[in-house]
């Protein structure tokens, strides 16, 4: 259940005038407000800006009036403050934070505790992701962690939890090596690997297309991995390359290779990438008059619906903004984004809400408080519905089983298209190298 502004409001107010000001990490309520509202602040008019204090500082200073630690859950939050979608994910995390305290905290072996939430930046390197896990987990005593959520500071974050037996819970890193022989370290999404065998299929057994075009950033470690399951798993179906063309970061004009790829004929074009440089290859294969079917990967996202310039265009998602059919939790969600932070939720707001969810049904389920308990918990989870779908682990290590998204682009809007699944069975394949995270999500 999400609450109404006035009401949380009204308990921000009570608090206030107690004198509880401060956030256990040591920093006040105003700074954390701050950097909450620093993304949002750029893109929301001044109306967003007075909703977003009377909306999410009444969280924050719920979450700093805790109980000492002894008597509280405490959870850490791991973010890049470097990205715009970062203000979404503290947002997303004290939103699910504050509903479980507002229910009366976790009931764990017959005692109730409320959650407390400390927040740590990644400043945007892995090796900023590292301190912040140790800040965590040595200064605020994190019982568990969410984040980081991009794949290059989850892999200097796993050894870490791995070691201090610490339950990792990565919103968003798509890597297949962030979980890969790991006990304690778990995701919410699908992985490059995967991504890229499910859009095969759906080329070879939906468009019934016999013959594709590979189009991706060589620099690109993300685009690599995800091509080549991509490739591997097209040719294995009895598809046939016509055309393989690479490009390098940075790049703005794509006209040869996207020549020569029209001069294919290819039924297909797969193009990995990221949405600005999507969106320029997208318009100078009109200006081209290309008629191949573009598939594209999650780190399309959030290109907007416009940028599909006429073409018939596909791309993954691990959630998208629900429609009048959708459940009134996500309809709840959507509507409490929208009026804190002046936009609409990314995918990331979605994924940092389930995780957070996620970890406290699995606290409540175990025996004890003990981490041995959650993690075993956690990893026996079957079909926890939260708003990014149906999420279960069991049998699976760290990599869930769960539909992925296919949105369906046209100039007039994205839609979803179709879920894509696998069986319980599905192996995971070949890895790729750990260094050749550098650029997955």
């Amino acid at each position: 259940m999400l609450y109404h502004t006035a009401s949380v409001y009204n308990r921000y107010l009570e608090l206030a005038n107690v004198g509880c000001l401060n956030h256990p990490g040591g920093e006040t309520v105003a700074d954390l407000t701050h950097n909450l509202g620093q993304s949002a602040a750029a893109r929301a008019s001044s109306t967003g800006r007075q909703i977003l204090l009377g909306f999410c500082l009444p969280w924050l200073i719920v979450l700093a009036c805790g109980k000492p630690p002894s008597e509280t859950i405490p959870l850490g939050l791991i973010v890049d403050g470097t990205l715009e979608e970062a203000a979404a994910a503290r947002f997303a995390a004290t939103l699910a934070v504050d509903e479980i305290n507002h229910r009366g905290g976790l009931e764990v072996a017959g005692k109730t505790r409320p959650v407390e939430l400390f927040v740590a930046d990644t400043e945007g390197s892995p090796g900023g992701a590292l301190r912040a896990a140790r800040r965590l987990i040595g200064k605020h005593r994190a019982l568990a962690l969410v984040g980081p959520s991009r794949s290059r500071d989850a892999l200097a974050v796993a050894p870490l939890a791995e070691k201090m037996h610490i339950v990792m819970l990565s919103p968003k890193s798509t890597h297949p090596a962030v979980t890969e022989g790991r006990d304690w370290v778990f995701r919410l999404v699908v992985t490059d690997l995967q991504q890229g065998r499910l859009l095969a299929q759906f080329a070879l057994q939906d468009l019934n297309a016999q013959t594709a075009a590979l189009f991706y950033d060589a620099a690109d470690a993300y685009g690599r991995t995800i091509t080549q399951a991509f490739r591997d798993a097209f040719e294995a179906g009895g598809g046939q390359l016509l055309a393989v063309h690479t490009y390098t970061t940075g790049v703005t004009d794509f006209t040869a290779s996207l020549e020569m790829i029209a001069a294919s004929r290819s039924r297909v074009l797969f193009l990995p990438g990221y949405d600005e440089t999507v969106r320029r290859i997208l318009r100078q294969a009109k200006t081209l008059g290309l008629e191949a079917v573009f598939l594209g990967s999650d780190g399309w996202s959030p290109l907007t619906a416009e940028a599909a310039e006429g073409h018939e265009t596909y791309f993954t998602q691990h959630w998208l903004p629900p429609t009048t059919e959708s459940t009134p939790q996500a309809q709840a969600f959507v509507e409490a984004h929208q009026q804190a932070l002046g936009y609409p939720p990314f995918d990331l707001s979605a994924l940092t809400y389930d995780a957070f969810g996620l970890l406290a049904r699995a606290i409540e389920d175990s025996p004890d408080m003990a981490p041995e308990s959650i993690r075993d918990t956690l990893a026996d989870m079957v079909n926890y519905q939260g708003l990014t779908g149906s999420i279960s682990f069991r049998g699976r290590g760290g990599d869930p089983l769960k539909p992925l998204l296919l949105i369906s682009m046209t100039p007039t809007g994205t839609t979803l298209h179709r879920y894509l699944r696998w069986s319980q069975q599905e192996v995971r394949g070949p890895l790729v190298s750990p260094s050749d995270a550098e650029s997955s999500p």
